[in-house]
């Protein structure tokens, strides 16, 4: 699946917070009238590679705690979470959020830009929200690269080399309809590592990773850049 397969919008910056369709719903939906499809519900214009989650039954498995499919710092909302979302008091600009990150940051769209909006990466501490990918095939991308290259495995913590490359190759498996060819080869040539990148730390410590941080770094770039002229824009409004 393409990114530029959907239809994109300016590279404008976001406007201030509007009250739209998804706003209305969350401030009127009544539980005991909810409908099976939260489409049907708030009339969210998802994209097409996020459709796609949903149909193929991947997006179940990513917010079921009990199945293995796991690609990052990405935890995905079930449609139950998306719909109670409320706006913070202090939020300027809308979103639509789909995942969560482990510090309780937003993965999101912006919902006037919808289908063709961004993935954008809101913290819960700063008012600056940055884009991140144009896409769900570059974000699981983007999601596996930064953990192969931000992770220790030098076994201290729940990491270790074969329970990496074991989810990486998980991803490969599961999101072989999603990613690009050249996103698979390079996904399974570090889930097939044999040697660790070592990284100095200190005096006499280091870390031990699948591939360097440089590394990650240039894949990223190579395919799946974020190719906007401006990379951050103001959400909150403290």
């Amino acid at each position: 699946m393409d990114c530029e397969s959907s239809v994109r919008k300016p590279d404008l910056v976001p406007d201030t917070f509007t009250v739209s369709t998804f706003s209305v719903f969350l401030l009127n939906n009544d539980d005991s009238k909810r409908e099976s499809s939260l489409e049907s519900k708030v009339m969210i214009d998802w994209p097409d590679d996020y459709r796609k989650l949903q149909e193929t039954g991947l997006l179940a498995r990513l917010t079921d705690p009990d199945d293995p499919l796991w690609v990052g710092d990405a935890e995905f909302m079930p449609e139950d979470e998306i719909v109670s979302y409320e706006p913070l008091d202090y939020q300027k600009v809308e979103i639509v959020p789909f995942a969560f990150t482990g510090a309780g940051d937003y993965w999101a769209y912006l919902p006037d830009a919808l289908p063709g909006s961004d993935i954008v990466l809101c913290p819960h501490d700063s008012d600056e929200a940055e884009y991140d990918t144009a896409c769900i095939r570059d974000f699981i991308f983007k999601r596996m690269v930064e953990f192969a290259g931000g992770t220790s495995l030098d076994g201290d913590g729940y990491w270790t080399p074969d329970n990496a490359k074991q989810a990486i190759s998980r991803v490969c498996i599961s999101f072989a309809d999603f990613l690009s060819p050249e996103m698979l080869a390079e996904l399974r040539s570090i889930a097939n590592t044999v040697s660790l990148v070592i990284t100095p730390f200190g005096p006499s410590d280091h870390f031990a990773k699948l591939i360097s941080e440089s590394r990650a770094k240039e894949l990223i770039e190579k395919y799946a850049p974020m190719k906007r002229e401006n990379t951050t824009f103001q959400w909150l409004d403290f």
